[in-house]
């Protein structure tokens, strides 16, 4: 928009969940084919892997959210992404399990900041060391503001449990 907002401020990380009972009901319901154009790497006929540049191929995909019209009730959830999700789509790169696992060191570190504990941090403002909350340990940040001991100090990598 030309105020710098946002025009639609939500989206779906795809992450759901049905009930048993309701996935039964729905096992042999014809679901939409959606196409998506993609760059698919194919072998030539000398046998070297081509990987193109362009699309080549289509995909079909079926997706499970095009159920959610038949659901006689949903619940929407908003949340901070940065808090709570972090996709893992590739094995390296962006959105990998490294991209996920820096996330959530940023997250606790953010969590044992707002505690008021000094988190070390490099020149990028990146945490110095691995923080891991376990979640049977704190929740949140008034969870765990409430079971750091008054003295408590990161040395070094950390994982609270």
């Amino acid at each position: 928009m030309s105020d710098g907002e946002l025009r639609l401020n939500f989206g779906s990380v795809a992450i759901h969940l049905f009930s048993l009972g309701f996935l039964i009901q729905e096992a042999d319901s014809s679901l939409p084919l959606h196409i998506a154009h993609k760059k698919v790497p194919y072998c030539s006929e000398n046998g070297e892997t081509i990987t193109p540049n362009e699309p080549n191929a289509f995909k079909f995909e079926k997706f499970i959210f095009d159920v959610l019209p038949d659901a006689e009730r949903s619940l929407n959830v908003e949340f901070v992404r940065e808090d709570e999700f972090s996709p893992v789509k590739n094995a390296s790169g962006s959105d990998s399990p490294d991209t996920a696992k820096s996330d959530m060191i940023m997250k606790f570190s953010r969590w044992l900041t707002q505690c008021g504990i000094d988190v070390p941090v490099d020149e990028q403002g990146e945490p110095l060391y691995k923080i891991e909350i376990d979640p049977c340990y704190a929740l949140g940040i008034d969870d765990l503001r409430h079971k750091l001991p008054d003295d408590f100090k990161i040395t070094g990598d950390l994982l609270l449990v």
